[in-house]
């Protein structure tokens, strides 16, 4: 998040007050607002900013929570039949808890096989460093 964001959002945390400078004016409104927010990593933020919020960790899918949610994604979502998704997941889940690659996978496949499957997994394996 960029810094002057970052301030802004500060101020409104601080003061519930949003400003805004227009045509040589600065106009103020007064917001009862509480915030909410969700990041990949907390370390861009500013420290004074960080502290406002309570940190929740969450952890990584365990294999079989992996498993069951690429097999709805990608059977509700991509509407990839059953067992290639299953297929997908049971490749996957040695290498990553990522649902999004699953996701790549069923995406860049050109026929639904388990024999494409491995191809496409192979090229995300020599290529791509999140199926390391």
């Amino acid at each position: 998040m960029d810094y002057r964001d970052q301030s802004v959002l500060l101020s409104l945390m601080e003061t519930g007050i949003v400003s805004e400078l227009k045509t040589g004016r600065t106009e103020e409104v007064r917001l009862n607002t509480r915030v909410y927010a969700a990041c990949n990593d907390v370390t861009g933020l500013a420290e004074e900013l960080r502290s406002r919020f309570i940190v929740f960790r969450i952890r990584e899918y365990s294999a079989a929570d992996y498993k069951k949610v690429v097999l709805r994604v990608l059977t509700e979502r991509e509407r990839i039949d059953e067992g290639i998704a299953r297929y997908i997941a049971n490749r996957l889940v040695k290498m990553t808890r990522d649902v999004r690659c699953a996701v790549h996978v069923s995406r860049l496949m050109t026929e639904p096989t388990k024999e494409e499957v491995d191809r496409v997994i192979k090229i995300l394996k020599d290529y791509d460093s999140f199926l390391v």
